[in-house]
């Protein structure tokens, strides 16, 4: 029997009740881990997720682990999704180059293909493992997170524990909201070069790493340096829980590692961040953290800012410094600047520096000449340790970008940019006035083109769906859709084929759920199977290089088709709206009716499990399972008429639920906690 002090330092069901709250609240919102989703609906409806919880509890701290965490490790595998579609190859002999051009304004071709780096590759495990990942968080995670000044991506809330009593708190959040840091991240840099142009020249460099998940190798001496950063001694836990749930995470980002090298037939030993586990977002920031620090103390810019692996720095043009004077002489390159700041460490005059150190000993990059075109920028391995010295942290100089900004010039360009943040801000928010997007053929605004040139034809390569304009659009539609009643106005319901050809619906897979949700609710049935038949047609086009990593992708897409339609099917509390045996239904190939039929089946677990869109229920939830009698009848989530009905026929007798607060709750149309 164990004594008090005993039971002091063990966890306890409830700080696990907390884990598993915010890790449902992070999959809830994910718009890309639909694996993640799909799993905590189907624990919530076929086990009893209470007792989950204890058993896990239970084993981290007992003599049971090792079976117990063999059994989450072995059934660790990988989930390989579309990124980005391969560029065709440009003509590479002098007969091509002679030859012209065809552009189509469809991309209905025969194939789909993806190169390795067009790949996003996810980990797919039991709910348990995830929400030791959370538990790694809660107690290792926060401590790590709040040496990071200069980071916006990925960072916990700061309220994660209450500052009373020191105990975690209940609310359903881990990390602060990513759209508040990136604004913060962005806008800080933009204020700091207005502020300074007023007197100097200002030199803001944008970079990202290329493939920064896959570029590290976590090393086990880098995981056991975490705890020497945790505080143990005003814990209430025992440091072998500590150690134990940090070598957890290490053999999660092993086996996610072996299986994805595994499947993608590359012999490394490397040790990748796993994409979709929430310790990877906090490991992410701790293996740059050196970079910062050598950032801040060494060039120690103006400004400098990283979301996740995106960095923004803003400098001050020093007057007479080498670069105004390339810049005066028009003889300023990007590569000469870059190299200036970082390779050759010419601007390095920060804290600790000392300026009798050779300039190469001060440099952050090191340099490449890959081939006659590319150029390619590494850290040097003394800001990536303890990382495994196999790490190669890299940016292609193709993709940084360097604005030079002279001072009492125009500010044009930041001005620009500052408007389109806000018109896209407002637009979120706001209810569109009279769009005509949505009472004519006119789609424009969610396009793109591909072009070298701005006015002449000839310089047009093609034209894509852009993703983030796309996604306002249907954030519009799908909010005016409910209120506008005629059908006229429903064009865009009629043009899906138009817009969406094969490319552009495997692109955005990621709003199929929404493009589903605004079919459905809106009753348009024939629609909607043609659509998932779309779908099933597209996806039988995606070729990788790789055979098995073609049917990798496939299958995944296939999941995600089913996901995304189980959610908007979970808006009915039964299949009456929808069922397999409605007469559009019958005429449709078997994939299709295969693909509803899976979809019903999970859509109970996305009903019982409360993980169905909330926001398009016209009152919150909760009150309609409260008031009815019958678990499994019929019921229209997103109907405000039979809502009404529905609570005047069943509102208690004794008013304990005042038909009042029903109608004041109907118009608030609240998002209600997990």
């Amino acid at each position: 029997m164990k004594t008090a002090d005993e039971n002091a330092n063990v966890l306890d069901v409830d700080f696990f009740q907390k884990a598993y709250k915010k890790l449902k609240s992070s999959a809830y919102y994910d718009k890309t881990n639909l694996c993640l989703r799909d799993r905590i609906a189907r624990a919530e409806s076929e086990t009893d997720i209470d007792d989950t919880l204890k058993k896990l509890c239970d084993a981290l701290q007992s003599d049971s682990w090792d079976n117990y965490e063999e059994g989450i490790l072995s059934n660790i595998r990988c989930i390989h999704l579309p990124k980005k579609i391969a560029e065709e190859s440009p003509a590479s002999s002098d007969s091509d180059k002679k030859q012209g051009t065809l552009i189509p304004n469809s991309r209905n071709a025969r194939e789909i293909r993806f190169n390795k780096d067009g790949v996003q590759t996810f980990i797919d495990m039991p709910v348990e493992g995830h929400i030791l990942g959370v538990v790694w968080i809660m107690l290792i995670g926060w401590q790590l997170d709040k040496e990071y000044t200069n980071c916006y991506g990925n960072r916990i809330r700061e309220k994660l524990y209450n500052e009373l009593s020191g105990n975690v708190t209940f609310s359903p959040y881990l990390f602060e909201p990513y759209y508040q840091k990136y604004e913060s991240w962005r806008d800080k840099a933009l204020d700091i070069a207005q502020e300074h142009l007023k007197r100097d020249n200002v030199l803001i460099t944008t970079l990202d790493f290329t493939r920064f998940y896959y570029s590290v190798d976590i090393s086990h001496e880098f995981m056991e340096s975490l705890l020497e950063k945790v505080q143990f001694e005003n814990s209430l836990l025992r440091q072998e829980t500590y150690k134990r749930i940090n070598a957890f995470v290490e053999k999660v980002i092993k086996k996610y590692s072996k299986a994805y090298f595994c499947e993608i037939k590359e012999s490394s030993e490397r040790k990748i961040l796993p994409i979709g586990f929430l310790p990877s977002n906090v490991l992410a920031n701790e293996c740059l953290h050196k970079f910062d620090n050598a950032i801040l103390d060494g060039w120690n810019p103006i400004y400098y800012g990283r979301y996740v692996d995106d960095i923004l720095i803003v400098e001050k043009v020093e007057k007479g410094s080498a670069i105004e004077e390339a810049y005066k002489n028009a003889d300023l390159t990007f590569e000469k600047a870059f190299d200036h700041y970082v390779v050759n460490g010419d601007r390095w005059n920060g804290l600790s520096c000392d300026k009798s150190v050779q300039k190469e000993k001060r440099a952050l990059f090191e340099k490449t000449n890959v081939d006659k075109d590319t150029i390619e920028y590494s850290i040097l391995p003394k800001f990536t340790t303890p990382l495994d010295p196999e790490t190669r942290i890299t940016l292609q100089a193709n993709k940084v970008k360097l604005f030079y900004f002279e001072s009492g010039q125009s500010e044009a360009l930041i001005k620009c940019f500052r408007e389109k943040i806000s018109k896209n801000k407002s637009e979120f928010r706001n209810m569109p006035e009279d769009d005509p997007v949505f009472q004519k053929d006119d789609y424009t605004e969610i396009y793109v083109m591909d072009q070298t040139g701005v006015n002449k034809l000839r310089d047009v390569n093609g034209l894509k769906l852009d993703k983030y304009e796309l996604s306002k659009y249907l954030g519009k539609y799908q909010r005016i859709s409910g209120i506008v009643t005629d059908k006229k106005e429903h064009q865009f319901v009629k043009d899906i084929k138009k817009i969406f050809d094969d490319a552009a619906l495997i692109e955005n897979y990621t709003l199929w759920e929404r493009i589903i949700t605004i079919l459905f609710v809106n009753h348009y049935y024939d629609e909607l199977f043609d659509f998932i038949g779309m779908i099933k047609h597209a996806i039988d086009k995606v070729k990788s290089y790789d055979n098995d990593v073609t049917e990798y992708l496939r299958t995944s897409l296939n999941e995600c088709l089913k996901s995304g339609l189980a959610r908007t099917l979970a808006l009915y509390k039964s299949d009456k709206k929808l069922n397999v045996e409605c007469s559009p239904l019958k005429e449709k190939p078997s994939e299709t009716r295969n693909t509803i039929e899976a979809a019903l089946l999970l859509s109970q677990c996305y009903l019982e499990s409360r993980m169905f869109d909330k926001t398009l229920c016209a009152v919150w939830p909760e009150l309609i399972f409260a008031l009815s009698k019958d678990h499994k009848s019929p019921f229209d989530f997103t109907s405000y008429t039979e809502t009404l009905n529905f609570i005047r026929e069943n509102r208690p007798r004794k008013r304990i639920i005042p038909f009042s607060s029903a109608q004041r709750i109907l118009s608030m149309r609240t998002i209600p906690t997990l």
